[in-house]
């Protein structure tokens, strides 16, 4: 724990904050210096480059019509915003479900998938190898087709396994369905952890995404509950993986699609992503939504 705590504090002293929260605070002149550094250091064109952060992250709060005060103190965001915006709120709840299922199934295969062959060895040793594929065909489909439909299709996959080791009765079947959750699941939870940072507007990002891993990683506690549940039918606990898995799959495809455009920078861009509304990352406002917006 020491450990961890010496490098967290190097962190806090090497690592500069970011100037999408900066500039999601008002804090324009400390984004912009920050930038600067960055420019200079990374870019072969610095002036190039500068122009275009400046363009892409600077604003003169008093030309901004949408900002009620210049003042940042009154531009502060909560948890409560979590819940305050309606579509906000919605793609919340739908986010810690499939975290939360994401975690529980998980869990639940990587406890018990030892039961579902003679060997507890080699099955324990292939179920682990089995995260290394499903970790890499994450990061390739990710990149050729976003993040909603693979996540829907392994969350899918994975569910239609689980129920299929139910069904089947051969030792090798019901091993290599196990082994096709698990591959689901690695790679589900794997796109999961980016598709949460990318829905969420930045002034609430970072508490979005840690009340969504809060909350979805209680599927880890319930899951050594489900397992018990094979007391009364063997089989249960995996058809309930089954059920949770698919629903989750359905549920995901009810989120935006993000690859490919610029990360909500307001609220209002985070409440008008993936709505009828046209989704434009101006740069240019912070405001706080209208009550008739909400």
């Amino acid at each position: 724990m020491r450990h961890w705590s010496v490098h967290y504090s190097i962190c806090l002293c090497v690592v500069p904050e970011s100037p999408r929260w900066l500039h999601s605070g008002n804090e324009f002149s400390k984004a912009e210096q920050i930038l600067k550094r960055a420019c200079k250091k990374n870019s072969k064109n610095k002036t190039e480059m500068y122009e275009f952060c400046k363009v892409l992250f600077k604003v003169d709060p008093a030309s901004s019509n949408n900002l009620k005060t210049a003042d940042p103190s009154v531009l502060k965001f909560t948890s409560l915003d979590l819940v305050r915006y309606k579509h906000i709120r919605r793609r919340f709840i739908m986010m810690v479900y499939i975290w939360f299922v994401n975690s529980l199934v998980y869990s639940g295969i990587s406890l018990s998938i030892v039961k579902l062959g003679s060997n507890d060895y080699v099955t324990n040793a292939l179920a682990g190898l089995i995260e290394i594929p499903g970790v890499i065909y994450s990061w390739i489909v990710i990149e050729r087709f976003g993040r909603r439909i693979p996540l829907s299709l392994t969350m899918s996959v994975t569910g239609v396994a689980c129920a299929a080791t139910s069904v089947f009765s051969n030792e090798i079947l019901v091993v290599t369905m196990g082994m096709i959750g698990k591959f689901g699941i690695s790679a589900s939870f794997s796109i999961v952890y980016i598709f949460a940072t990318e829905v969420y507007p930045t002034p609430i990002r970072n508490t979005a995404f840690g009340a969504s891993t809060l909350l979805g990683g209680l599927g880890g506690i319930v899951a050594p509950q489900i397992l018990y549940v094979g007391v009364i039918f063997k089989q249960l606990p995996y058809l309930i993986f089954a059920a949770l898995a698919i629903i989750a799959g359905f549920i995901a495809l009810l989120l935006p699609e993000t690859k490919g455009i610029n990360l909500p920078q307001t609220i209002k861009e985070g409440e008008d992503l993936g709505t009828t509304k046209p989704f434009i990352s101006s740069v240019t406002q912070n405001e706080k939504l209208s009550e008739s917006e909400i």
